[in-house]
């Protein structure tokens, strides 16, 4: 397999490529791939200032896409620019790609990943999860065990009016659930 060499820009990376043959694959990485969030408190002030890092809006699918390149390489290199800047994105990205288990936990000691304070790891916009039956939002309701969720729906109180709309959902839910009883699988979210 090639060499992965990452780049900040995509200008270098193919400048860079036309220097240095087949065996090396460039790559940017768009600049920074991880920072600290902006709409929450970015440190731990409990645990000396631990910083939170995130992945940065939008750049999910070329992290994604840096992180297949670098396992399929023999060797992964980062150059990026020799300034403080460089060696951030750097760092971020050796965290991202690394295969070691000890480099990632060296690293690990020097930040952290903690859910989005909005959503509490649930991945769902606060709107979809304001939505509640019985205390309950998609996201909790989806968690249960399906032995959970049975009992949970047995204990729903709905209106008349609630009650005929739902009423051929949930038997067909009902239904779905009690084979999964049946057959050993309560255990299952």
């Amino acid at each position: 397999m090639k060499n992965l060499l990452i780049v900040e820009s995509p200008a270098k990376a193919k400048t860079i490529k036309k220097y240095l043959g087949k065996n090396y694959e460039v790559v940017a990485s768009m600049g920074h791939v991880r920072d600290l969030p902006e709409k929450r408190l970015s440190v731990d002030v409990k645990n000396n200032f631990e910083p939170k890092y995130a992945v940065i809006k939008g750049k999910d699918k070329l992290v994604k896409e840096l992180k297949e390149k670098a396992k399929k390489a023999d060797n992964v290199l980062l150059a990026t620019d020799p300034d403080r800047e460089g060696e951030a994105i750097s760092w971020h990205l050796a965290y991202i790609e690394t295969k070691s288990g000890w480099i990632r936990e060296w690293i690990e000691q020097f930040m952290m990943e903690l859910p989005c304070d909005e959503c509490h790891g649930a991945r769902l916009k606060p709107s979809v999860l304001s939505v509640l039956i019985n205390n309950k939002n998609i996201y909790e309701i989806t968690n249960m065990s399906i032995k959970e969720l049975k009992e949970f729906l047995s204990k729903l109180k709905l209106t008349k009016e609630q009650q005929e709309i739902s009423n051929i959902l949930l038997k067909e839910i009902n239904n779905r659930l009690d084979f999964l009883i049946n057959v050993g699988l309560d255990y299952l979210t």
